[in-house]
This record gives structure tokens, C-alpha cells and sequence, in this order.
């Protein structure tokens, strides 16, 4: 063996070893809960609350036109969405939360509030179906005040409550729900309300 290729063999390893040390920082996060974690890749931006909070009784309309709570959904993980129609991030992560619904029928219920409002809901009740394909149910506030009642600062606002109601995390504008990220993290909060 001549030294070039030593060298070429050394560099080689050392490159090897830089990559697999990068990607280990890139999937780990050190100390923190199991949470923070799996705030990584698409959910690295994640808030992991350190106690969690209890959950917004701010009232909204299913489609039906009746009064819900989040108090309804109780006893699954709850991941409330406040989107509306003139938020592109927010039309563009529904068809993800979609299919985060599909994943997790019997465990997790996705709650995507429009805060479109009355005048619109036409509108905004007709492109939710369309980017959701049926699997996520239609809600509205019509009082346009639920991103302020969960304390959001922007459009889209996500905040993921337990299986007891409370919060544990939220994450501000748009993101991959669909992805190996998302579910881990999911099938974390499911294991923990188990």
C-alpha cells in the first residue's frame, strides 16, 4: 500500500466519522424530556412545555353548527390546529395533518379550528375538504379568537395536549405532520397516556 493511499483511507474514515457524528447531533438532543428529545427534524421547532398547562376551554362550532370543547375529546392525545384560509403555511400542512389523523384513528384526535369566521365558511369549509379528503372533521370559531385563547403568536398555531387535557408542547407556523419525526413523537405521547 503506497501512502496516497493511506491517506485517501485515513481521509476517507475521518469524513465517515465527521458524517455519523453530525447525524447523531442532528437526531439527539441532550438532556431535556423524552419530548424534547424528539424535537427533532420536522419538529425541531417544537416548544416542549417543562409542566404542562391545562387545556383552552375557548368554545368553537363543529359542523353541525353545535358548541364543542376541547374537554370533549378527553381520554386521547389532542392536537389542536388554528388555521384560516388567507394563511398559506396553514393550507399547506392540512393535507399532514390528515394523514397524522389517519395514523392514529382510535388514539389521537386532530382538531383543525378555522378562525375564517362566519361570512366565510362556506369557503373555508369547502378548501378544508378538499386538501383533508374527509379525514379530519370541519371547526370554526366564529368569535376569530382561539390563536389568542392558546396564547399563539402567528398563524398556523399547534398545541399538542395529553390524554388528561394538558398542554405539552406547541409549535408556531407550518410544518411536516406526516413524517417519522411527527411520528415518533406521537407514538411517544400515546405510550406516555397508556
Amino acid at each position: 500500500m503506497g501512502w496516497a493511499f493511506k491517506a485517501a483511507l485515513l481521509l476517507g474514515a475521518a469524513l465517515l466519522g465527521a458524517v455519523l457524528y453530525v447525524l447523531f447531533l442532528s437526531v439527539s438532543k441532550p438532556g431535556g424530556s423524552a419530548l424534547e428529545r424528539l424535537a427533532v427534524g420536522d419538529m425541531a421547532a417544537l416548544q416542549v412545555l417543562d409542566a404542562p398547562a391545562p387545556q383552552t376551554g375557548h368554545p368553537f362550532l363543529d359542523a353541525a353548527g353545535r358548541t364543542r370543547t376541547l374537554a370533549d375529546f378527553r381520554g386521547r392525545v389532542v392536537l389542536l390546529n388554528v388555521w384560516a384560509t388567507n394563511c398559506p403555511p396553514c393550507l399547506g400542512e392540512l393535507p399532514s395533518l390528515a394523514n397524522l389523523q389517519r395514523r392514529y384513528p382510535e388514539t389521537l384526535r386532530v382538531i383543525a379550528v378555522s378562525i375564517d369566521g362566519l361570512p366565510r365558511r362556506a369557503q373555508a369549509e369547502a378548501e378544508f375538504a378538499r386538501l383533508t379528503q374527509g379525514a379530519l372533521g370541519f371547526y370554526l370559531d366564529p368569535a376569530k379568537s382561539m390563536a389568542f385563547a392558546v396564547g399563539g403568536e402567528g398563524l398556523p398555531v399547534t398545541v399538542i395536549y395529553d390524554a388528561q387535557g394538558r398542554e405539552r408542547a406547541r409549535l408556531t407556523g407550518g410544518a411536516e405532520w406526516d413524517g417519522p419525526d411527527a411520528f415518533a413523537l406521537f407514538d411517544a405521547l400515546i405510550a406516555q397516556g397508556s
